[in-house]
């Protein structure tokens, strides 16, 4: 839609030997990756990202997930209940940064939707509504 703002958490379990990433298998502390900072990812790992379109549904500002903790409380069938302590770096839509680093907190409850799939996909070609 024109003018959204969201805010995504992504959130899982890495496995040392292989790379490989998958849905958090229980509750506990994900810990933010800074990927630029080339150092290996965290075994609970947490990824924010906030986002914003404009008028015409494309992609405004961005905001990075810097450092901090995400905390699943309660995992059941797909969806998460938790609470996030981050510190995040705004980008304007070309990547540079706009302001920041701020500390945001708060709490989560989120429902299984297999449609979100859709919108974090860097690919996505959603109509503007």
């Amino acid at each position: 839609p024109k003018n959204l703002q969201y805010l995504f958490f992504f959130l899982g379990d890495v496995n040392g030997a292989t790379g490989a990433i998958t849905a958090p298998a229980a509750t506990g502390v994900f810990t933010l990756h800074n990927a630029a900072a080339n150092s290996a990812p965290p075994a609970h790992l947490a990824l924010v990202l906030y986002g914003s379109t404009n008028t015409s549904c494309k992609d405004a500002d961005s905001t990075n997930g810097a450092s901090g903790t995400v905390t699943l409380t309660g995992i059941d069938n797909g969806s998460y209940t938790g609470s996030f302590d981050v510190n995040v770096l705004t980008q304007d839509a070309n990547g540079n940064p706009s302001f920041g680093p701020e500390h945001i907190t708060g709490t989560f409850s989120a429902k299984s939707c297999a449609g979100l799939s859709t919108l974090s996909s860097q690919t996505r070609t959603t109509s503007c509504i």
